[in-house]
């Protein structure tokens, strides 16, 4: 923990550092900044709130850093939030944004929206991976709900 503050004052400091020097921030920057909250999701969406209002538009990789941040906090409905983002800006999801989201669906119990995550994935073409399945099948508390992840996982 000592080490994840350390990173984030870091990071902070190089944005107020660039920010005084007039530099404007690139993906990489914004990105680095994002990973370096970690679970301090709402500092992570702070970031990625000021990277939408610059002309720099929010890449994959920024929107997964976000992702990670909501999922390392348990806020899947953040987390779900960031990857609809991600559809409307015109990206292609990737496996690890579902993934985080998924682990963050293990802090909320939310089995509906695990199954709205594997449906999505589903529909982007994004393989369901071992990853994401153990993910889904862990929050089934009957046998029904096994029937149902295994029906969207096996199509």
């Amino acid at each position: 923990p000592a080490k994840k503050e350390n990173q984030r004052e870091m990071a902070f400091r190089l944005m107020e550092d660039m920010r005084i020097r007039n530099i404007a921030p690139n993906d990489v920057t914004y990105t680095n900044a994002i990973a370096s909250c970690g679970g301090e999701w709402l500092e992570a969406l702070k970031l990625l709130r000021q990277m939408k209002n610059t002309s720099v538009g929010p890449s994959r990789q920024v929107y997964l850093a976000a992702i990670n941040s909501c999922s390392k906090a348990k806020e899947a409905i953040q987390a779900w939030n960031l990857l609809q983002e991600v559809h409307k800006r015109g990206l292609k999801p990737s496996s690890a944004m579902y993934i985080g989201v998924l682990e963050a669906c293990s802090g909320s119990k939310d089995f509906e929206l695990v199954i709205s995550v594997l449906t999505d994935m589903r529909k982007s073409k994004v393989r369901v991976n071992k990853r994401a399945e153990y993910l889904a099948t862990r929050l089934c508390t009957s046998k029904k709900d096994k029937n149902r992840i295994d029906g969207l996982i096996k199509e």
